[in-house]
């Protein structure tokens, strides 16, 4: 019961680490027990502090926890865990349950939202189907991207990047690259060979006191050169291609600089491709919020692969499925540079074009959830359009489970 797949050459199936957090003492013993009897791995807290604690050594797999707690609650727990133990499945519960607080619930991504008392085989059932969703894929990072983001700041920031097998680091002075080191590469030669490909981990480090400048460029010729590179090492990599550019480290490869739709920098925007569970039809909860709007407009759910899930439009001419996955993408990347350079961890944006506004919304942002945009006339009030979407927002959450 409590193991899944393989465990590599021997063939030994996974033992599955599950941590209960509940400060009701028997409560917590008793579905520890329970669990273990089950073949799981589990453990009790009976604080979030102790459960924070307990996962400085222990990478669970699912993370039970009630809400009301002294200290740390449920949901400040939940948001520690999806900034640092992204790829942790939550399951909440709570004895004071509400439809407003199934609804927080579902919106910060939990796996399963039960209420007390509850049948221990319903948590086990639960149990089951979140560790049947995919573990959130190794997130990619565009550090050219996160150069824009942060000159566009001013700040001081270090950003540590893993590409390849080497670490790497960038130090900017207001929003100026000073610094970059790759390796043996220094100055404009670290800052091209980091910039070729995807980084595998990108994150803020402490800014030196003493930094030894090396880079003399300013950082939008640097972006601009670093993505005429890229280019020409995609077109290189493409059948008939000439030779890539002499660049030692590392390798330009044909990978596209894409990742999925996050809102923390190590989730980033990182999401298992699984099918939704829901049963509600996303094209008649489009449709609906599209009449509502009553004006000519196009609502799309796109999937964390870019692939849109429902479309419902009024607009005219209707608005093609690949502008909605562009926009997710777009949206994407600036919720990982966003997160690089210490802004937050965004949920949504808007944009006006000459006529017409565009949302870009995070349903929740539980592993899997679809993004909503919402295309409609640029004179449409912001607020007009929010409470029109939350008159919807039951039916939007229940498609994120």
């Amino acid at each position: 019961m409590g193991q899944a797949g393989s465990g590599g050459l021997t063939g030994a199936p996974r033992v599955v680490r599950v941590l209960v957090v509940d400060d009701e003492e028997n409560l917590n013993w008793s579905l520890v027990t329970s669990l273990r009897r089950e073949q799981y791995a589990a453990d009790g807290a009976l604080t979030a502090e102790d459960a924070r604690r307990r996962m400085v050594d222990v990478n669970y797999d699912c993370i039970v926890s009630d809400i009301q707690m002294p200290g740390m609650d449920g949901f400040q727990l939940l948001s520690w865990l999806r900034a640092q133990r992204p790829q942790a499945r939550v399951i909440m519960m709570t004895a004071f349950g509400s439809p407003s607080v199934r609804q927080e619930a579902i919106r910060h991504g939990v796996a399963a939202y039960l209420e007390k008392p509850f049948d221990l085989a319903a948590l086990k059932r639960e149990l089951r189907r979140a560790l049947d969703t995919p573990a959130q894929p190794t997130a990619s990072y565009d550090l050219i991207e996160i150069t824009q983001v942060i000159s566009l700041s001013r700040r001081d920031v270090a950003v540590q990047a893993q590409v390849g097998d080497q670490l790497g680091m960038f130090i900017f002075e207001r929003g100026e690259l000073i610094s970059a080191v790759y390796g043996a590469l220094r100055g404009e030669q670290a800052f091209f060979a980091m910039c070729a490909t995807p980084a595998q981990l990108a994150t803020p480090a402490p800014v030196p006191e003493r930094v030894e400048r090396n880079v003399t460029q300013p950082v939008s010729s640097l972006i601009f050169d670093a993505l005429l590179k890229r280019d020409a090492g995609l077109a290189a990599a493409a059948p008939g291609g000439r030779p890539a550019s002499d660049l030692a480290q590392p390798r330009l490869t044909a990978s596209p600089m894409r990742a999925p739709i996050t809102s923390s920098l190590v989730a980033a925007a990182a999401a298992p491709l699984t099918a939704p569970t829901s049963t509600r039809d996303p094209q008649r909860t489009l449709a609906s919020l599209v009449s509502a709007i009553a004006r000519p407009c196009a609502a799309a759910l796109v999937q964390p692969d870019g692939s849109i899930r429902a479309l419902a439009q009024t607009r005219q001419p209707p608005a093609p499925e690949a502008a909605f996955t562009q926009m997710a993408q777009g949206f994407a990347a600036f919720a990982r540079a966003a997160q690089v350079g210490q802004f937050g961890a965004p949920r949504e944006t808007r944009f006006i074009a000459s006529g017409e506004q565009a949302l870009v919304r995070l349903i929740s942002a539980r592993p899997g959830s679809p993004a909503l945009i919402v295309v409609v006339p640029a004179d449409m009030e912001p607020r007009q359009l929010d409470a029109t979407i939350a008159v919807h927002e039951s039916e939007l959450l229940e498609l994120a489970m």
